[in-house]
């Protein structure tokens, strides 16, 4: 073995062997100095954009640079329990060095250093061939070897022979982990494992040999995996997830859970029924509605704010109320739409649009809107501004940027979005042949000459929102900013919305930017920007939520805040982040699927877990991401009995723009007018007026959820979860509300409600049930009767107290049938008239009770009459 120089070498340190040939053929840049930094990534995924397959990415190089790294530890801890016998010729190694340079002698190092070696280096040199070998014989990496083809060093020399002989005279040492064991079959072992997955052998090094493996490496390695994850991720248009998962709480609300500090609800808070409208939409259809221009804020009819009042709607959420971005709407009238606007999340400036009349305009609004009873709600778009901003043009610095692109193969070659001359934005060329949805775009200072590559706004679900320019709150500057602007809104709106709220939760913040490894998959091309949670931590220390909203509390306290959250986010939201409302997209997820046991179940959690989430759900049966409710729910009785639902439930009803009136149209964010040009549905606004709206106005008796009760269906079949049946009220008053989600008929007995825990002396009991009769605030009369209506039909009911202690109530419903039963009143029978009735009845209703035991008393005489 020779024995010269003490230099130790490294070879090749991003750990794949690209052969000269390769860096020639496809103009390989030398690798970056420090193998650790983020750009490393950027480098492989150049030389894997080189080759025409789609397997071959970036995303796999790197895999098979960890494996190697990986591979290569494991490699010199087994030469160091078991030195080889035997030598690799010179001329072997001099072709290797030839054929495959190592970073040093491409920068001008002599190769004669790298042949005059000391022992231990020499001992890398053979651990080289044999990795050199093996990531040429891996079928996994077939896509790749293009990069690191030995065709040519095996023409020259036989070096596979001379490492089979070397590898045969060569055992583990006995006492070793790898006694026993040849060094080419310790190496082969991931690729035998999993053949055809560079992903699977990694993750069997991972769990092999995880103890010889420094952190370093290991941190590497689940950074690789995750960087995987996120470019393999299905994503979709739109925000938001596309089901709604269940949410299940710790097992107490002591142990294992977030602390409490919901934030108290304004004596208006409870009773709010919110109506969204996309703002130019709706000027458009009022224009049209009262043949005359309503262009600005300040032209809405009085009628129509009367309309919203009496029917029982107590605030008015005005989407796309703020300046746009100009660039959002150059991309979309280029991508075919020549009439679009920007789009509504994609902004310039929190100023009311001049085209809707501006600051004027809105105070106009304001002041006759809170003359009805209307708070006026809009949108705060956090995460994210528009590509062109105020904020960009002022502080660039305050976005999520890199030096370079992300992915080599993105081109910005297209039209110049930037209004202003001193700056260049262009978005990748992908987005106007719809070939690619990248994640940054180019923002170019002619007078400086920087570029940075800034990242569009992501929720890491779905495709980058091109029109978006991601803020970076690790940044204190930016979420004082932002606290600033929310201040500043809350002034003038009552009620605030804040888009993609989830987003900006500290552990998803970082998921999705600056991700820990093994901390799954965020945005892509994030994963080699990971940042230690102590770093992340002491860049962001505080909840920014949970910020926000303490100071509004202080600053503007008459103002409902409202996160739209996803991710089982939703308790966290409004329990320990203190948001009044959070939205509860799984009421129109599951009520639309008919996944009924699922609905049951998730109100089971919550009642168990904390009935005050209950309330503060913002339920819907669409939202401007979704389709339409008549689209969803048709506008039969499967729409009015999930109607009663939404607005019987606990929590915050929210209708759609043209729910009411039965429009199919789904408004998109740019949308300047409708394009179907419908007419209102007479019929469907007259059944909400005669069932919907009656029961808006007595939301008192169903926002809150103290007295809420939830009871399960008993039929000959066991329990039916296909209905939904539960009771609320206040101190004066119950109601019982009941439907069946589903075609067919149900039928069966709600006696106890289930298990929930009750405030007890301040703090949470033991979960426990009610009997129905008690939960209904009922007296136990073993001779008194229970009367009461069904709103729907109107139609009255009569039953013995008795029985509703000791059996509860038979309910038999029909498909999407339901029944809202309130009057609850009690009769004592002085006569035994009543009983009489019950008897007659048999449980069925009459229009009039009292007209009925008149009926029935006069009947002997009427008889005698007719006699």
């Amino acid at each position: 073995m020779p024995n010269v120089s003490a230099k130790r070498i490294a070879y090749f340190p991003l750990s794949v062997a690209f052969s000269a040939r390769a860096r020639q053929q496809f103009a390989l840049p030398l690798e970056p100095p420090d193998p650790s930094a983020a750009e490393t990534l950027y480098y492989l995924r150049r030389a894997g954009c080189c080759l025409s397959s789609q397997a071959a990415s970036g995303t796999r190089l790197n895999l098979l640079a960890q494996l190697n790294r990986a591979l290569r530890v494991v490699g010199q801890q087994f030469f160091k329990d078991s030195p080889p016998a035997g030598e690799i010729n010179r001329e072997t190694l001099s072709s290797m060095l030839e054929l495959f340079p190592p970073h040093e002698l491409l920068r001008g190092g002599d190769a004669n250093d790298y042949l005059a070696v000391s022992s231990e280096g020499y001992l890398e040199a053979v651990l080289e061939l044999f990795l050199l070998d093996l990531q040429n014989t891996n079928p996994a990496a077939a896509e790749l070897r293009p990069l690191f083809d030995d065709e040519e060093l095996k023409e020259r020399c036989r070096y596979r022979e001379e490492l089979n002989r070397l590898d045969a005279q060569q055992l583990g040492a006995p006492g070793t982990g790898f006694a026993g064991q040849r060094l080419t079959d310790l190496l082969q072992a991931p690729i035998k494992a999993a053949p055809h997955s560079l992903a699977d052998q990694l993750a069997f090094v991972r769990l092999s040999w995880s103890e010889l493996l420094p952190e370093s490496l290991r941190q590497a390695m689940d950074s690789a995996f995750d960087g995987l994850a996120a470019e393999e991720q299905v994503r979709g248009p739109g925000p938001g997830p596309f089901v709604a998962p269940i949410p299940h709480y710790p097992a107490s609300t002591t142990t294992g859970a977030d602390p409490e500090k919901f934030s108290p609800d304004r004596d208006w808070m409870p009773r709010t029924v919110l109506m969204a409208k996309s703002t130019y939409v709706w000027l458009e259809q009022l224009s049209r509605q009262y043949e005359r221009p309503i262009q600005t804020l300040e032209d809405i009819p009085e009628a129509e704010l009367d309309r919203l009042a009496g029917q029982g709607f107590t605030a008015l959420w005005l989407i796309g109320l703020w300046e746009r971005s100009p660039a959002s709407r150059q991309i979309k009238r280029i991508m075919g739409n020549p009439e679009a606007e920007a789009s509504a999340y994609s902004l310039y400036d929190y100023r009311v649009a001049t085209d809707l009349g501006g600051e004027t305009a809105l105070q106009n609004l304001n002041a006759r809107c809170r003359e009805r009873g209307l708070r006026l709600a809009c949108d705060v778009v956090p995460n994210h501004t528009g590509i062109v901003s105020r904020w960009m043009e002022e502080h660039p610095d305050w976005f999520v940027q890199l030096d370079y692109p992300p992915y080599p193969g993105y081109r910005f070659d297209g039209p110049d979005l930037s209004p202003r001359p001193p700056v260049s934005i262009q978005i990748e060329n992908g987005y106007f042949d719809r070939s690619d949805a990248a994640v940054v775009f180019k923002h170019t200072d002619r007078d400086s000459g920087r570029i940075r590559y800034i990242y569009h706004g992501n929720d890491g679900t779905h495709t980058p929102w091109n029109d978006t320019a991601q803020l970076n709150f690790l940044l204190p500057e930016v979420r004082e900013a932002m606290i600033q602007t929310i201040l500043g809104v809350a002034r003038t709106f009552k009620v605030i919305r804040f888009d993609a709220a989830m987003t900006l939760a500290r552990k998803h913040f970082q998921r999705l930017w600056f991700p820990q490894p093994g901390g799954g998959a965020g945005v892509p091309s994030r994963a080699e920007h990971w940042m230690a949670k102590e770093e992340f931590d002491r860049l962001f220390p505080v909840e920014f939520w949970r910020e926000v909203v303490d100071r509004v509390a202080a600053e503007v306290p008459d103002t409902l805040l409202l996160a739209e959250a996803f991710w089982l986010m939703e308790s966290f939201f409004v329990r320990t982040l203190g948001m009044h409302r959070v939205y509860n997209s799984a009421f129109m997820h599951m009520l639309k699927n008919e996944d009924n046991g699922k609905y049951q179940q998730l109100l089971r959690n919550t009642l168990e877990f904390n009935p005050e989430i209950l309330k503060r759900f913002v339920n819907f049966m669409s939202n401007p991401d979704e389709a339409t409710a008549a689209d969803q729910f048709g506008k039969g009785d499967k729409y009015f009995g999930v109607a009663v639902l939404l607005v019987t439930l606990p929590g915050l009803p929210m209708f759609g723009h043209g729910q009411i009136e039965g429009f199919n149209e789904k408004y998109g964010m740019e949308y300047g007018r409708s394009y179907w040009n419908e007419t209102v549905d007479t019929g469907f606004v007259a059944h909400h007026q005669s069932q919907i709206f009656p029961l808006l106005h007595r939301r008192h008796l169903f926002s809150e959820a103290q007295n809420f009760e939830l009871y399960p269906l008993e039929g000959a079949q066991g329990i039916n979860e296909d209905v939904f049946a539960y009771s609320n009220g206040d101190y004066r008053e119950r109601v019982l509300v009941a439907y069946h989600n589903r075609a067919g008929e149900a039928a069966g007995w709600i006696r106890h409600s289930v298990p929930r825990t009750r405030p007890k002396q301040g703090e949470p009991d033991e979960p426990s049930s009610l009997s129905l009769a008690v939960a209904l605030g009922l007296p136990e009369d073993a001779t008194g009767y229970c009367r009461f209506r069904d709103l729907h039909s109107g139609l009255e009911y009569l039953r013995p107290l008795a029985e509703l202690h000791a059996r509860g109530l038979f309910l038999q419903l029909g498909g999407y049938q339901y029944r809202v039963f309130t009057d609850f009143g009690l009769l004592r029978d002085q006569n035994g008239g009543w009983a009489r009735l019950c008897a007659r009845l048999e449980g069925r209703p009459v229009a009039d009770l009292d007209l009925a035991l008149r009926q029935l008393e006069l009947e002997p005489l009427r008889n005698a009459y007719e006699s």
